[in-house]
């Protein structure tokens, strides 16, 4: 009996010796453990037994006769030769997943109840994985959601990057920027701007904006306009008028012929003087009159018994007789 047991393992150990030197198992219908009759088949990996067969592992599929490793963004959670599935949506995996716990939300995306969402605007994930998005450095956001890298954070309007690191800085006063990502520019000529951080330029006092894009213009004759924040030239009141660019009320004078009565109105020259404009008032020379809204000095007019000379009223010579400016002979 100890002699036919020694007969008999040997047999085993030789049986199996010749199963494992047989060459590589085949797949699935080309092999049937049942064949071997209580013989024992290794299946060497990738290959597993399944269903006594051998077939590939989990994260394997069959190709080109051989099992292969999944490919990113593919997983398979079960032995077979059957194909492996794709990643859901925005996700991908690494070679040779097994389960689709594996798949990770791909770079501008995160995980969000089991889903991979877009980061919202001014965030952004540089890298595969379910974390949660980063947010963008101060003053800066992105055009759009879904964003995979810093360098997609821009610098708000009215802020430009600072040459020494990646945050947004403001832009300097009479400075601007109106697009996301600009740097800041010189306001042009005739304008600044109220303070820093700012989105455009204003036209400065006694100018206001031109025709011609993105400068500013001289508020027109009897015009002004007194600070920045003041879109447009003003009117100066009636009977006024100003020089080109003026910058404030003051700047309107009371038109010829007029005189000021208060800082926004004027009257009629008062009764002999005469107003020549810039609000000047001047009265007549001496023994000369004139009437109401004058504007210069020739509306002065002599009484009788003077007449007009280098612009004063001299009295009349013997034997002249003199009315109205006139010197006149008297008769023979």
């Amino acid at each position: 009996f100890r002699l036919a047991g020694i007969c008999i393992c040997l047999w085993i150990c030789l049986a199996l010796t010749a199963c494992a030197a047989s060459g590589d198992p085949a797949l699935a219908d080309e092999l049937d453990l049942a064949a071997f009759a209580g013989r024992v088949q290794l299946c060497e990996w990738p290959l597993v037994e399944y269903n006594s067969t051998c077939t590939c592992d989990v994260g394997w599929t069959w190709h080109n006769q051989t099992c292969a490793a999944c490919a990113v963004g593919f997983y398979k959670d079960t032995a077979g030769a059957h194909a492996c599935l794709p990643c859901p949506q925005f996700s991908t995996s690494f070679e040779g997943a097994e389960e689709s716990s594996q798949c990770l939300c791909v770079a501008g995306y995160h995980n969000e109840s089991a889903s991979c969402v877009p980061c919202a605007r001014a965030s952004y994930k540089p890298y595969i994985g379910n974390n949660t998005c980063l947010e963008c450095p101060a003053h800066s956001n992105t055009l759009s959601t879904a964003a995979s890298t810093l360098s997609e954070c821009l610098c708000v309007p009215g802020y430009t990057t600072s040459s020494s690191n990646e945050l947004c800085v403001v832009c300097p006063q009479h400075t601007y920027s109106d697009s996301m990502g600009e740097t800041c520019t010189a306001c042009p000529a005739h304008s600044g701007t109220v303070a820093s951080a700012s989105t455009d330029c204003q036209c400065d006092a006694g100018f206001e904006n031109s025709t011609v894009l993105h400068a500013c213009a001289a508020c027109a004759e009897g015009k002004y306009k007194a600070d920045r924040e003041t879109m447009t030239c003003a009117d100066c009141p009636e009977h006024m008028s100003s020089a080109p660019a003026g910058t404030s009320l003051n700047n309107c004078t009371c038109n010829a012929g007029y005189q000021k009565l208060t800082e926004n109105t004027c009257q009629l020259c008062a009764l002999n003087f005469y107003c020549a404009g810039a609000d000047a008032v001047v009265s007549c020379p001496g023994n000369s009159t004139s009437a109401r809204g004058a504007s210069v000095i020739d509306a002065c007019t002599c009484i009788d018994g003077f007449f007009w000379w280098n612009n004063m009223c001299v009295l009349c010579s013997a034997d002249y007789f003199c009315s109205n400016n006139a010197r006149i002979p008297c008769d023979a």
